[in-house]
């Protein structure tokens, strides 16, 4: 039956807990798996973005590629393709360097300028010369970099149409300058974005379209040439990228797998040890004790069980042990414990509600303050407190709770704390009283209320500012004058009305006087 018992529990535990850790590992993977997609493809746009960047600036070969310089490239370039991309012959490469070091070449201050004094074979030369140079530029940029390929598309939205400026491809031929390819905008949602933005952002789109029928991760850019928009990107093998991505994946499930699986173990077998090995110990014990009515074995096995916990069959043994308890306990034993039980909590209250006033601070040149409560009962609900708010600002406060022993001794603790805590936070002494007042009517069900006399003293001037919520009047004494009462404002006692308002009024010490603050213990005296 022990065994039996035994067994039945850990199993149940252990398909519980191996269910919550397979949804968790399932969660955990779907989780790790969307973030570190997200993560990793968030670097690679990063990466790619400054490579695109790279790239375009390997566009550039000199400082004569103004706007207008590359429209007028760009216009040429698209009149007769085929002919552009004809390097020069070494007489035409000669005849063309000549212009540049004729007097006329040497007018030029810029490429501009330059093109409007080419004769029409020069330009020609210029067009056909400088495209290759472009090209040899972008192919330098594919070694360098490690694109795919690289490419600008002229396109044409209306008919789904492109033609190409440049395409690099590495390892291979691209396609020349011309060549009219398919290219729908809703096959590349990340061109269509860039287009209808026309801003300088980069987009990024998986892709197997363009530039090859495989999976191409892009980046591209608008580029500005003249009065015309081009499409300028670079891509990669997606497989590549993905490789990456599913190896740092697996390595990342197979870590948080093995982890929780043996997360899984150290639970079962704890499980096991602290609380169903514990649990039958319990219930044994409880069965024997019901049976042969013999306490001093129960106590013994219990002793040596640590766990706390609660289940099924312990606790309806419990129940009846209890039932049993109950008809051999001596009803004098029980009086007499319970009076003495009293009496220690009395005493032990007594100690607590000292310990609650606060400790004396330390010696001061600028002010003495002393302080005593001598209770009518064990306990009472008058109190006094002092604390510094910071180093120039100390919280004085004097209270009398409504009626007496244990109850007004806990309202009064209640009370002391809340004052402290909202002058501690830097309020006047009549919003201190105000938020006390709210606060202890909200949990107040025995209608008790309490008198207060709160004030914030400036120690570097002597200055006051109190509040006084039903409380006695202070006193005071002026050099060597006696004591005259100081019959300030008095507002509502905290813990009566919600809609309470509080008045702020002040006074100020000067050297050689004293302010007393009491209870109405004093004038009943």
């Amino acid at each position: 039956m022990k065994l039996h018992l035994h067994r039945k529990l850990l199993i149940q535990v252990a398909v519980i807990v191996a269910l919550i850790f397979a949804l968790t590992i399932i969660s955990v993977l779907m989780l790790l798996s969307r973030s570190s997609q997200m993560a990793f493809l968030e670097a690679q746009n990063d990466r790619l973005s400054e490579k695109l960047k790279t790239a375009e600036e390997g566009l550039v070969y000199s400082d004569w590629t103004s706007d207008k310089a590359l429209d007028w490239y760009m216009t040429n370039w698209k009149k007769d393709p085929k002919k552009s991309v004809i390097d020069l012959n070494e007489e035409e490469s000669e005849e063309y360097w000549g212009f540049y070091s004729s007097d006329l070449g040497e007018e030029a201050i810029n490429k501009d300028e330059m093109i409007e004094l080419m004769p029409d074979k020069i330009k020609e030369y210029e067009y056909r010369s400088s495209y290759n140079m472009y090209l040899q530029n972008l192919e330098g940029t594919i070694e360098s970099q490690g694109f795919d390929c690289v490419f600008i598309l002229d396109l044409d939205k209306e008919k789904s149409e492109a033609t190409v400026i440049y395409e690099c491809i590495k390892n291979g031929q691209g396609r020349p300058l011309g060549t009219v390819i398919n290219f729908s905008l809703e096959d590349h949602p990340a061109a269509k974005k860039l287009l209808d933005s026309t801003g300088k952002v980069v987009e990024f789109e998986l892709s197997d379209k363009y530039p090859s029928l495989s999976s191409n991760y892009v980046a591209y850019k608008l580029l500005r040439f003249g009065t015309q928009n081009y499409l300028f990107g670079i891509s990669y093998d997606w497989s590549s990228f993905a490789d990456d991505l599913y190896t740092s994946l697996k390595l990342a499930a197979a870590v948080g797998a093995s982890l929780l699986i043996i997360s899984f173990a150290i639970i079962l077998f704890f499980l096991n040890r602290k609380a169903i090995r514990p649990i039958s110990k319990i219930t044994d014990s409880v069965s024997s004790y019901i049976e042969t009515k013999e306490s001093a074995p129960m106590i013994e096995s219990m002793s040596g069980i640590k766990s706390k916990n609660e289940f099924g069959v312990l606790s309806d043994r419990l129940a009846d042990l209890a039932r049993e308890m109950d008809d051999y306990t001596g009803r004098i034993v029980q009086l007499a414990g319970e009076k003495e039980r009293v009496a220690s909590e009395l005493n032990l209250a007594t100690k607590i509600q000292e310990g609650m006033l606060p400790n004396p601070l330390p010696e001061r040149e600028e002010f003495q303050l002393v302080a005593s409560m001598d209770p009518a009962k064990e306990v009472g609900g008058d109190f006094y407190d002092y604390f510094m708010i910071d180093d120039d600002h100390m919280g004085i406060a004097i209270a009398d709770v409504s009626g007496k022993g244990i109850p007004a001794a806990l309202f009064m603790m209640m009370s002391m704390v809340t004052v402290r805590s909202f002058a501690m936070n830097g309020l006047s002494p009549s919003e201190v009283l105000r938020q006390t007042n709210l606060s202890i009517i909200e949990n107040n069900e025995s209608l008790m209320f309490v008198t207060v006399w709160f004030g914030i003293y400036e120690i570097s001037t002597g200055h006051i500012i109190a509040a006084n919520a039903g409380h006695e009047y202070p006193m005071i004494k002026r050099g060597k004058d006696g004591f005259v009462l100081m019959k300030d404002k008095h507002s509502k006692l905290v813990g009566t009305i919600p809609t309470a308002v509080y008045s702020d009024y002040e006074l100020t010490l000067e050297k050689g006087d004293t302010l007393f603050l009491y209870t109405d213990s004093a004038p009943e005296a």
